[in-house]
């Protein structure tokens, strides 16, 4: 297996923004980032810095490492 393979995080951030119901502009005011710089890393054209994922993980109510996996954002209704 490759050592170089970088997460796809433009699609865990997707995930998460669409769980949320959120529109891309929606997303990058609650972020307080140009919509540009949003749709860039949902693009994987650039990857946020940590202060930026921190705040993914803010907004869109998911821990950091939510970005780096490839599971299904939390629900706040999980069965106990």
């Amino acid at each position: 297996m490759p050592q170089n393979i970088r997460p796809d995080i433009g699609s865990q951030i997707r995930k998460a923004r669409l769980a949320a119901g959120l529109t891309q502009i929606q997303a990058a005011a609650l972020l307080e980032v140009a919509e540009r710089t949003y749709q860039s890393w949902e693009a994987n054209q650039r990857t946020p810095r940590m202060d930026g994922l921190t705040r993914l993980a803010a907004v869109f109510e998911q821990p950091v490492v939510f970005f780096y996996g490839d599971d299904d954002p939390e629900s706040e209704d999980v069965a106990a």
